[in-house]
């Protein structure tokens, strides 16, 4: 028996069937949560990141904290099942398994399960649902952590069963090549706003640069720094579109030289200067 959703929620999990509830159309939000999202209907093309996918009916979208995420458009009957908890709770739920398997699930966020592990996947999510309802509160919070750890488990065995079948290359041994990107990824969150040279990046991770935009090459098919830019301008946009703070607070912030610094580097990486993007989203705000 499944049981409709009212307002479920803890200080450490949450259950929604509306996504808007959790990020907005338009506007990019930066995650502060984990998310597992199992679309039951419709279809929405959402930007995670530097990425923008079409999630559809029966397909999984996995959510990290930290991952910009903004919805681009979506049909009037798109529905959702989607679980949020917290980053600690998605650490401890994943402890012994972050490397392989949670590596695995942040380059491939965006899943289409085959039929028989669809099956297996919905059932999870709707026994976790009602186990969530219904169970006692003294030991809801183990139940959850437990029934996570294997949804996590059965959506990285199905996704990879889906890339052995459509024929794409996967090898156990870009796992390290995987975690070492998310690192990356985690780091240019973290300092992008300060930092914008590869250097910096490969430093932290203790590994060359020559290395750094190997693996960047390898699984986004661009430059470190490339990539570093394009977070970057993903910041800047946000700031300008969502700040109070003036041009020049903006460009201390981000630890530009002056105000014509930032504009020469926003214009080069989006051919417009600041006005012009400030003009274009007020336009479409009110278009």
């Amino acid at each position: 028996m499944t049981h409709k959703i009212n307002n479920l929620n803890t200080n450490y999990f949450r259950i929604t069937e509306n996504l808007l509830e959790e990020f907005s159309i338009g506007t990019p939000t930066v995650s502060r949560n984990a998310y597992i999202i199992l679309c039951e209907q419709g279809l929405a093309e959402i930007q995670v990141n530097l990425s923008k996918v079409l999630l559809q009916q029966d397909e999984v979208l996995c959510l990290f904290p930290s991952d910009t995420v903004s919805i681009c458009r979506k049909s009037p009957d798109f529905r959702v099942l989607c679980f949020t908890f917290s980053d600690e709770f998605m650490c401890m739920a994943s402890v012994n398994i972050e490397n392989v398997v949670m590596g695995f699930m942040h380059a491939n966020f965006h899943l289409k399960p085959k039929p028989e592990s669809l099956t297996v996947i919905k059932r999870w999510f709707y026994f976790i649902k009602d186990m969530f309802i219904t169970a006692d509160k003294e030991v809801k919070h183990e139940l959850m952590l437990m029934q996570l750890r294997c949804i996590y488990l059965g959506i990285y065995s199905a996704g990879k069963k889906w890339i052995r079948e459509n024929g794409i290359k996967y090898k156990e041994t870009l796992t390290r090549s995987t975690v070492l990107f998310h690192k990356f990824v985690e780091l240019t969150i973290k300092y992008s706003a300060r930092e914008r040279e590869v250097n910096f990046y490969a430093d932290k991770m203790c590994i060359s640069s020559k290395y750094l935009n190997t693996i960047v090459k390898e699984i986004e098919h661009k430059t470190a720094k490339e990539y570093i830019d394009e977070r970057v301008i993903t910041q800047l946009k946000i700031k300008i579109r969502t700040s109070t703070n003036s041009i020049q607070e903006i460009s201390d912030e981000f630890r530009f030289t002056n105000q014509s610094h930032l504009g020469r580097y926003f214009k080069r990486l989006t051919g417009m200067t600041i006005s012009e993007y400030k003009k274009q989203q007020f336009s479409n705000d009110y278009s």
